[in-house]
């Protein structure tokens, strides 16, 4: 596990609404292209990936003034990763397992209104091998997770590139493209689970087609 703090601040919870994502067309079921899923990036690219504070406005966070980034997970101590529950609302504020080479989380907040925080979180493994090695970990927490029903969670996509769920308090979708591990949690929007996906398809973009 990569090293951890308090972060006094309690950084926002789970992710995706159950009923939120939609039947898929035959066509976006297609596996990814082999183009896009042997893409590796430089971990010296960390910086670069993030949606900037005016495209989040754009994308559903109207009110986001401000920004601070993290170059490690930070968590409060009540999160238990053994357990699968645990290890998702760990992964929803950040932590996306050891072995990467670069590591970024951008957080987001609002002056207006505290209920209102946003986190993109970046992690560069060596390889492609490494990256889907943390997110079959990832998926099998959220199985796991998934199977013992908890009250407090709902369970959104799942395919070989994607995973989301939410809770009371926020939305989460993380993906996995190339040698690269991402995700965003959206917490007190409007609608967290639009906001976390938007959010986190303009990451995939940046990555994808980097400007």
């Amino acid at each position: 596990m990569t090293q951890t703090r308090w972060a006094g601040l309690g950084l926002l919870a789970s992710v995706v609404v159950a009923g939120c994502s939609q039947p898929i067309s035959p066509e976006v079921q297609k596996p990814p292209t082999p183009e896009l899923t042997d893409l590796k990036i430089d971990a010296a690219a960390a910086d670069s990936l993030f949606a900037g504070l005016d495209e989040i406005k754009s994308l559903g966070f109207p009110s986001a003034d401000t920004t601070h980034t993290d170059t490690a997970p930070v968590y409060g101590p009540a999160i238990n990763p053994a357990d699968p529950c645990g290890m998702l609302h760990a992964t929803s504020q950040g932590d996306l397992g050891d072995g990467w080479q670069a590591f970024r989380q951008l957080n987001v907040a609002s002056t207006s209104d505290s209920r209102q925080t946003l986190h993109e979180t970046v992690a560069i493994f060596p390889d492609k091998a490494t990256a889907q090695a943390e997110f079959q970990r990832l998926t099998e927490a959220f199985n796991k997770c998934n199977s013992q029903s908890p009250s407090a969670y709902s369970f959104g996509m799942r395919n070989a590139i994607t995973l989301s769920w939410a809770d009371n308090t926020g939305a989460t979708r993380i993906y996995t493209t190339g040698n690269v591990v991402y995700g965003v949690t959206s917490s007190g929007a409007t609608d967290n689970a639009e906001v976390a996906g938007q959010v986190a398809n303009q990451l995939k973009t940046n990555i994808i087609d980097p400007a």
